[in-house]
């Protein structure tokens, strides 16, 4: 009977080992492995400086091309006119992301890096309090928010000129209902990105 009791207590089986859980180190960051990170954060910053330049020249060439293209177009259908108020929103929404992607390695430089509360994201952090940067691009929203409004103004009063004999029942009511709608759901989704966008596209901390 003890025989069958051991054979019975070999067999069972042992109990799953608990997972090992390495433990966080203490201390500071090492001075390499900081150097390394400042630099890969600061390549991709100046990475996201050269998109911005890219949409700031697109913006500057780009939108009074589409203008002129726009308020040309004697079509029945006018698309230039009717994409013209959708552009320069867009230009804005993915300036403002990329420009929160360039703060958001700032912030990390700031807060892990830079932990003795001196260097550069410390000083530029401290100069932005100074300065008019949030003033100026929203300066640049309200301008792009008016031309917008324009533009979309003339469009819908095209579309609304349209003759219903010269399209087609779905065509017809696809315009009537589709661009007015996009208008506004662009709208709305431009100021709900901004509104997310907007402190954290000019501090990289508070």
């Amino acid at each position: 009977m003890s025989d069958v009791a051991e054979t019975t207590e070999a067999e069972a089986p042992a109990e799953p080992a608990a997972p090992v859980v390495a433990a966080k180190p203490d201390g500071p960051m090492d001075p390499e492995l900081r150097l390394h990170y400042f630099d890969t954060l600061r390549n991709e910053i100046l990475q996201v400086k050269s998109r911005l330049t890219r949409l700031i020249v697109v913006g500057l060439v780009g939108v009074p091309i589409l203008t002129y293209f726009a308020l040309t177009d004697e079509s029945t259908i006018p698309l230039t006119l009717f994409v013209s108020p959708l552009v320069l929103l867009l230009l804005v929404v993915l300036y403002f992301s990329e420009q929160a992607s360039m703060m958001r390695a700032g912030t990390y430089i700031y807060d892990r890096i830079e932990t003795t509360g001196e260097g550069w994201e410390h000083w530029v952090d401290e100069l932005r309090g100074k300065n008019t940067e949030p003033g100026m691009f929203g300066l640049i929203v309200v301008l792009s928010v008016a031309y917008s409004l324009v533009m979309g103004s003339i469009a819908l009063e095209r579309l609304w000129s349209v003759n219903p004999d010269e399209l087609t029942y779905f065509t017809y009511f696809l315009l009537m209902y589709a661009i007015p709608g996009i208008y506004a759901l662009t709208f709305v989704w431009m100021f709900a990105t901004l509104f997310a966008c907007w402190r954290r596209a000019f501090r990289t901390h508070g």
